[in-house]
């Protein structure tokens, strides 16, 4: 029934009230991947959206919400890995590309590089040529710019697929 009113809220392009829906139903979803991928997805992009209109108290809490949103996959994710051997965890419950690179982009834009870069560091894969991939370690790089450390295994793979990348980064 949420994902019909969701569907509807979407298709009179009211976002913000299919993003209450997720928000506010998210306890229902405890161990549902994609509920909470969405959610985090939608807190950036509306947060994103805030932050140009200059709602920095908005922003704000769109970005607390899908931050507060993915610790709660990670703390799932570690709770799993208690079970008892031989006891099966159900469908799948990890911590996804899209929600690494969007909890990411939130913890860079509310000036905590250091948080941002730790979250990155989760999504680094060997496969740069997969264009989230090769966002996710951009913005790894580009936060740990920002707090005076690097990564040259990193920098040199991401130039090594795209030389062009140098200057996103900066």
């Amino acid at each position: 029934m949420y994902k019909q009113l969701i569907k509807l809220y979407q298709s009179k392009g009211e976002y913000d009230k299919a993003y209450e829906v997720y928000r506010d139903n998210a306890d229902r979803y405890a161990y549902d991947m994609s509920w909470y991928e969405t959610l985090i997805v939608q807190s950036y992009e509306l947060g994103y959206q805030k932050l140009g209109e200059q709602d920095v108290a908005q922003k704000e809490q769109y970005f607390q919400t899908g931050l507060a949103a993915y610790q709660h996959v990670v703390d799932g994710v570690e709770h799993l890995k208690t079970l008892p051997k031989g006891q099966m965890q159900g469908n799948p419950f990890e911590i996804t590309q899209p929600m690494v690179l969007n909890a990411g982009k939130m913890q860079f834009m509310m000036n905590e590089p250091a948080k941002a870069a730790e979250i990155f560091k989760v999504g680094i894969k060997d496969d740069l040529s997969d264009s989230t991939n090769r966002e996710i370690a951009r913005w790894y790089l580009a936060a740990l710019q920002k707090t005076g450390a690097t990564d040259q295994a990193v920098y040199d793979r991401l130039l090594k697929v795209d030389p062009s990348e140098k200057a996103s980064i900066e």
